[in-house]
C-alpha cells in the first residue's frame, strides 16, 4: 500500500490538470471554430502553457466551491457554477488577449521585413 502513494498523487494531479483543462476547453469551444482533437489539444497546451493562470483558476475555484459546501449553502443553486465560470473564463480570456496581442506584434514585425528576390518578383507580375 505504500508504493500506491506517489501514484495516488500522479493521479490527483492529473485529475486537477484535466479539470482546468476542462474549462479551456468549453472556452475554446465556445469562441472557435475547431474540430474536437483540435480542441482538447489546445486546451491541454493552454493548460499547461500557461502554469500560473491555470493554477489560479483551480485555486479560486476550489476557493469557492468549499464556501459554497461549508459556508454559504444557498450559493450552491445560485451562484456556485456561475462564479467559477466566470473566474474560468477571465483567465482564459487574459490569456487568449496575450496570445493574439504577441501573434499581431510578430505580423507587425513580419510585415516591416524587407523583402527577398522572390517575393520582389511576386510583386512585379502582380502589378503588371
Amino acid at each position: 500500500m505504500e508504493g500506491f502513494g506517489v501514484v495516488a498523487i500522479l493521479f490527483l494531479a492529473l485529475m486537477v490538470l484535466l479539470f482546468i483543462s476542462l474549462f479551456q476547453f468549453f472556452s475554446l469551444l465556445s469562441h472557435f471554430h475547431m474540430k474536437t482533437f483540435q480542441l482538447l489539444k489546445n486546451a491541454l497546451i493552454l493548460t499547461i502553457g500557461r502554469p500560473l493562470r491555470s493554477l489560479s483558476t483551480a485555486i479560486i475555484s476550489a476557493f469557492v466551491i468549499y464556501l459554497s459546501f461549508f459556508q454559504f449553502t444557498f450559493l450552491i443553486p445560485f451562484f456556485m457554477g456561475s462564479i467559477v465560470a466566470v473566474v474560468a473564463f477571465f483567465n482564459f480570456y487574459h490569456t487568449i488577449q496575450k496570445m493574439q496581442m504577441k501573434a499581431q506584434q510578430a505580423q507587425g514585425q513580419e510585415d516591416d521585413l524587407p523583402l527577398d528576390e522572390s517575393e520582389m518578383k511576386d510583386e512585379e507580375e502582380k502589378g503588371k
